[in-house]
């Protein structure tokens, strides 16, 4: 009787691992057919793309950078007289449908003489500038805050959907 019941406890035991196993390898084949393949977007796709951001102050409109897609005027006097936008590409991507371009980015407050690394956050410390008085790609590294730009291909046409921070 004690036999039984300790092959008995083997073979739950054998079953119970055999459809763990199981489970497990079709998860993964799972996760391997949902895997999207992404690829670098073209320079000139990379041109047309970045020609849909809504532009201004010297760079990008700051006001895509709270994450919303406004493209109205009611910021431009502002952002003429005070804020700068630079912004460093990290890299591109594509699905063939979905198209991302990722930039850190820096805000200078020429009102203030300060860096922001979002529309409302101080750089605490000293920016490094180039002699054009760019930030340099370390600096763009160290302090910038990396966004994500997103857009669709519809019809053969590229539509800007968002700009969304990188946490």
């Amino acid at each position: 009787m004690k036999k039984l019941l300790i092959y008995s406890f083997l073979i739950a035991l054998l079953i119970c691992s055999i459809i763990f196993i199981n489970q497990d390898k079709n998860k993964k084949n799972k996760e391997e057919e949902n895997k999207i393949e992404y690829k670098e977007i073209s320079k000139e796709t990379n041109t047309e793309l970045r020609s849909l951001l809504p532009a201004g102050c010297n760079g990008y409109r700051p006001e895509i950078y709270k994450g919303t897609k406004d493209t109205t005027t009611e910021f431009e006097d502002f952002c003429i007289d005070y804020l700068l936008t630079y912004t460093l590409e990290s890299k591109t991507e594509t699905d063939g449908t979905n198209y991302y371009i990722y930039d850190y980015v820096l805000i200078y407050n020429n009102k203030e003489n300060k860096w922001l690394n979002s529309i409302n956050s101080y750089v605490s410390e000293q920016v490094e500038e180039d002699d054009n008085a760019y930030p340099t790609d370390s600096s763009f590294k160290k302090y910038g805050k990396l966004y994500k730009y997103s857009f669709k291909k519809e019809n053969d046409k590229y539509i800007y959907v968002s700009t969304e921070p990188i946490k």
